[in-house]
């Protein structure tokens, strides 16, 4: 059964830096919920991260007994997920490293487009959560024609 998660402790998960855009990439979880996060264009060079919600995506949150939790307006519509062990997040960059994806046991599971005001997960079911998953839009980012 997976580990109780705590509220007050952030975990980082995965943590990558893209060698063409030099956007940084980052899973975090952060006892509630599992973020996706990328650097914006605007921190190369500016010395600061000035995160917007366009550079996040939600993946879940974890499960919490009723009356536990905040009611929070984006966790009515993200998904709750439990592992029996804790699962494998890769990341997955398009050609030019703007974009990025999270795998989650191998299975995309929410990606960053920059081109639009929220990330995609499969684990929300729509605003405040982000963008519900675009498989067309996933294929067209991260798929070469041949795959």
């Amino acid at each position: 059964m997976e580990e109780a998660a705590d509220p007050n402790k952030t975990r980082t998960l995965v943590c990558e830096t893209n060698p063409i855009s030099h956007r940084t990439a980052v899973v975090v979880d952060n006892g509630i919920e599992v973020l996706l996060f990328i650097t914006p264009r605007s921190f190369l060079g500016a010395g600061r991260v000035d995160f917007t919600e366009s550079c996040l995506a939600w993946l879940y949150r974890h499960p919490h007994p009723l009356g536990a939790r905040a009611e929070l307006d984006r966790d009515k519509c993200l998904r709750e997920m439990s592992f029996p062990v804790p699962p494998v997040m890769k990341l997955l960059w398009d050609e030019g490293g703007e974009c990025v994806a999270v795998l989650v046991n191998g299975d995309p599971w929410a990606f960053i487009h920059p081109d639009f005001e929220r990330g995609f997960s499969k684990g929300a079911s729509g605003l405040p959560a982000g963008n519900p998953w675009d498989e067309r839009l996933f294929a067209e980012t991260f798929l070469s024609p041949s795959e």
